[in-house]
């Protein structure tokens, strides 16, 4: 059944009252008062009756007969008057009734969705976010919208909820591991155990990085998810930030035996440098961390319409099943390829992901077809 506006059921509702209901009073009136105009001219007078039909028949009725039709009517036609008021108010009464059940059936109609929701709102308010409502059948547009937003709300907090249980899971993971290593060796240069030379302190300090760049990841991850995240965009080139780049992270390719094939294309964008680089370093940490068995990664960049086109491809494993939907999600990891053990916070693609949406751009992850996977980064092209 096709569901119409609430304003256009409301209007045929009122419509189909109004002409309802007069024609109720105006029929039943008019069938009132013939019948009652019929009963009283078959109890007048024979000599009455026959002044009336010469009348109806437009001939001069005996004065006899007139006389005998004046004076039944002087005293019926007020009776008759009565009568016709008595039924115009009983007709208008029932019609009264009848408009009020169908306004109620009209009305629960329209409030029953409302009300869904108003319980489904209450039990969230309670705690319970796996409450919905449920549209009825004949709802109009706008109560089965209403009824759709309320679900989707519902379902982000739920959402919501989960994630930040599970992140705050992770981050508690997190951060457990390097700050029990960091005062493990606090604690055993305290008591003698290793001796606090050059080589400790440096190991102290890779430990406190650690630290540093995981809560670096997650201020601009909640900044971004908060629309906080600070920009200073200026006109720039992708090409020319990713060759100035390679100084910083091609000896630790190298030193896993990667190789790095570009493909470097013009691709102006409209972006704030600090954060692009931020960007660019997170793609190819992942790469190192998480493609080192392909020995190859690819950067690409070209413009493609309005936007400028940064892509990351490796011959590493590729993305499970759903994987490359969940790739930018924080702290998820596939079981085959991104595992704790090979390091990470979890939370470089996510960065990624936060800073190109701040950009207004789009992030996309994918499987190549002949293995490895691909990340690609849209920016705004330069004005």
């Amino acid at each position: 059944m096709k569901a119409r506006r609430l304003r256009t059921q409301l209007t045929l509702g009122m419509l189909i009252f109004f002409v309802g209901a007069f024609g109720f009073i105006y029929g039943g009136t008019r069938t009132l008062d013939e019948w009652l105009t019929s009963r009283y001219l078959n109890n007048l007078p024979p000599a009455a009756q026959r002044a009336e039909r010469d009348l109806e028949a437009l001939r001069l009725p005996d004065p006899a007969d007139l006389r005998v039709l004046i004076e039944a009517s002087e005293g019926g036609g007020a009776q008759l008057r009565l009568y016709s008021d008595l039924g115009l108010g009983v007709l208008t009464v029932l019609a009264t009734c009848v408009a009020l059940w169908l306004a109620m059936g009209v009305g629960q109609r329209l409030a029953r969705p409302i009300e869904r929701v108003a319980q489904a709102a209450r039990r969230v308010a309670q705690g319970d976010l796996d409450a919905r409502a449920e549209p009825g059948r004949d709802s109009s547009l706008e109560l089965r919208q209403l009824v759709d937003d309320f679900n989707r709300m519902a379902d982000s907090l739920a959402a919501s909820r989960r994630e930040l249980k599970e992140s705050t899971a992770a981050i508690a993971h997190e951060l457990r591991t390097p700050l029990t290593i960091l005062r493990g060796r606090l604690q055993g240069i305290h008591d003698g155990v290793f001796a606090s030379g050059p080589a400790e302190i440096t190991a102290l300090i890779q430990h406190v990085d650690s630290l540093s760049r995981v809560v670096e990841d997650l201020r601009v991850v909640s900044l971004a998810g908060a629309n906080s995240l600070a920009l200073q965009r200026r006109p720039m080139e992708l090409a020319t930030e990713v060759e100035s780049l390679l100084p910083v992270i091609e000896p630790d390719l190298h030193a896993l035996g990667m190789r790095l094939e570009l493909d470097l294309r013009p691709a102006p964008v409209h972006a704030d440098p600090q954060r692009l680089r931020q960007m660019l370093i997170c793609l190819l940490d992942n790469a190192r961390r998480y493609a080192s068995e392909g020995g190859v990664v690819r950067i690409e960049t070209h413009a493609s319409g309005s936007a400028g086109v940064l892509r990351v491809l490796d011959r590493g494993a590729s993305f499970p099943p759903g994987g490359a939907e969940r790739a930018f999600e924080r702290f998820w990891r596939s079981e085959a390829s991104r595992s704790r053990q090979t390091g990470g916070s979890g939370l470089g693609l996510s960065v990624v992901r936060a800073i190109a949406d701040a950009h207004g751009g789009q992030a996309h992850a994918a499987n190549r077809p002949d293995g490895g996977a691909v990340l690609e980064i849209r920016l705004p092209a330069s004005p």
